[in-house]
């Protein structure tokens, strides 16, 4: 169990830190909704599906891991689809890893639930 809390914590206090770290980039940037294009629109919407994901996540788990992988997955693919090339910044790399750590955690607690019933 105590390996289940520390990957718990592996993936909240990154997931936390890149959500504030979301939050304070588009409000000190200023995101004007009305001038953004079609396709910004779009990216902007699967970000927010991201940045939901990784504040759902501590409390279901499996859910925020969910929302940051399909955040991610549309934010990419509608970069990739306009323009031809994705984000290479390493920081991207962080939220895959921050929703595959809510899916671990989630998938162990839900086992050792099953195991724990069984025995």
């Amino acid at each position: 169990m105590k390996a289940l809390v520390v990957l718990r914590y592996l993936a909240r206090i990154p997931s936390a830190i890149l959500a504030l770290l979301l939050l304070a980039l588009a409000v000190g940037q200023g995101v004007d909704v009305a001038a953004l294009t079609p396709t910004e629109s779009l990216m902007m919407f699967f970000m927010f599906v991201l940045w939901s994901g990784l504040i759902v996540g501590w409390l279901r788990e499996r859910l925020g891991g969910i929302l940051i992988l399909a955040g991610f997955a549309g934010f990419h693919l509608t970069e990739w689809v306009t323009s031809g090339t994705v984000p290479s910044a390493w920081a991207f790399t962080l939220f895959p890893v921050c929703g595959l750590l809510y899916l671990l955690s989630w998938w162990l607690h839900h086992r050792s639930r099953h195991t724990a019933a069984a025995n």
